[in-house]
């Protein structure tokens, strides 16, 4: 189990209310996860976009999940 699902899943287990959530009624959060090896010239910026990426990406899929590449 990954460090981001672990965090998800405490959140959730915390079970703190959301009234306004269409999602549950308790607070969630997703995550976006990436994990490269950098090589020498490798701007950072694409680790952070590919995470962000992921995280719109479990956004747009359930929402409290955890998305990675």
């Amino acid at each position: 189990m990954s460090i981001a699902e672990k965090v998800r899943q405490t959140i959730r287990d915390l079970k703190i209310p959301h009234a306004a959530s269409k999602v549950d009624k308790y607070i969630t959060i997703s995550a976006g996860v990436c994990s490269m090896v950098p090589e020498m010239n490798q701007s950072p910026s694409i680790l952070f976009n590919t995470a962000d990426k992921q995280l719109y990406l479990a956004k747009n899929n359930s929402r409290n999940c955890v998305m990675s590449a």
